[in-house]
């Protein structure tokens, strides 16, 4: 996991919660993009795909946004 947060494309919190709903935030930003947060923390985002072939985990995703 160090090498992903190393070698991943990084941005700052606020540009994450600016951006996330880009249609193209994965194409500009990266898969995966490490968040650096207000805190000093990193946080790894990355889309379903490529978390399911990375660690060869389904994951099971709720579509129903009222829950």
């Amino acid at each position: 996991m160090d090498l992903l947060l190393r070698y991943s494309n990084r941005i700052t919190q606020t540009e994450f919660c600016e951006h996330i709903d880009d249609d193209d935030f994965f194409k500009v930003y990266g898969n995966p993009v490490v968040i650096e947060t207000d805190e000093g923390k990193d946080l790894i985002c990355m889309t379903v795909e490529y978390y399911e072939r990375k660690f060869g985990e389904k994951i099971e995703i709720n579509k129903d946004k009222d829950e």
